[in-house]
């Protein structure tokens, strides 16, 4: 496999990463961005509800774990393009963030969440396969 694959894999990763951005961004009018004037009104999450966590404290943890999530695969990402390698700081690091995406999502489960979802499903997936056979 080439470094055009390893540059496009560092790309993907910091663009999904600043997807979690549009999250953040609750005046965003952009297509996909509903996240972000859901997060700015009513955030529901069945879990943090269940034990009596305030609605304004749920919004403040989403936003702050969407952060992380961002942070996180803009590294990857970022490593990934300076190293022009997937070395194995970017591929655990993007194994954590997909995986902390995936219980952020299915804790704060709404209808905008499903195609994130399935990407993080996707990189967990394809991750492991390309860091075999890129090594």
């Amino acid at each position: 496999m080439s470094i055009w694959l390893k540059n496009l894999i560092g790309i993907f990763l910091i663009l999904h990463g600043l997807a979690y951005g549009i999250m953040l961004d609750p005046t965003s009018n952009t297509l996909g961005s509903g996240m972000g004037k859901f997060w700015s009104r009513r955030v529901g999450s069945k879990i943090l509800s269940s034990i009596n966590v305030s609605e304004y404290r749920i919004r403040v943890i989403a936003i702050i774990i969407s952060f992380i999530i961002l942070v996180c695969f803009i590294i990857a990402g970022s490593n990934i393009l300076a190293t022009g390698a997937l070395n194995k700081f970017s591929f655990i690091l993007t194994l954590i963030s997909a995986s902390i995406a995936i219980i952020f999502m299915i804790s704060y489960w709404h209808i905008y969440t499903i195609s994130g979802f399935l990407v993080n499903i996707a990189i967990l997936v394809i991750i492991p396969i390309l860091y075999i056979k890129l090594r």
